[in-house]
């Protein structure tokens, strides 16, 4: 009996470090923005239209800053936002965040602030309609409507 709490235990600080690793991630990432927004009026726009979930510690902080990076940068790259997709991916699945895979099957497949991948994309959608997240259902139900990324589809995407 004594094992099993402390498996409990031990995985329970697990995901509380990652946690605090995820957190530590969207203060960084918010720091980093911010210092790039200068006069860019489209992004200030951006910002201050989204500003409560640009503050908040979820996934919309993530796309908030890759969509205010977009419009400073068109297609430059956000480091900041590519070295930690890893980490929020392993995160988003120790979680069940279908919210936050979902967001980062959209900047992946969109190219907001990274690289386009659309097969990570849709890995990222597929595992969110595991978790029955309905925005990330829409999204895999358009590339299998697309072939974009997957084999066209239409039983699949109506599905």
């Amino acid at each position: 009996m004594a094992r099993l709490r402390n498996r409990s235990f031990k995985e329970t600080n697990k995901v509380d470090s990652d946690k605090k690793k995820f957190q530590d991630s969207l203060k960084s990432l918010r720091k980093l923005i911010l210092s790039h927004v200068g006069d860019n009026f489209g992004a200030e726009r951006i910002l201050e239209h989204n500003k409560k979930y640009f503050e908040s510690d979820t996934c919309e902080c993530i796309f908030i800053s890759a969509s205010i990076w977009d419009e400073v940068y068109g297609d430059r790259n956000c480091a900041c936002i590519e070295s930690n997709i890893p980490m929020w991916l392993d995160y988003a699945v120790r979680v069940c965040d279908s919210d936050l895979l979902n967001v980062i099957g959209r900047i992946l497949y969109e190219g907001r602030a990274v690289e386009c991948d659309v097969t990570k994309a849709v890995e990222c959608f597929k595992l969110a309609v595991e978790f029955k997240n309905v925005s990330a259902m829409t999204n895999l139900a358009k590339l299998y409507m697309l072939g974009d990324g997957v084999e066209y589809d239409e039983c699949k995407a109506f599905e």
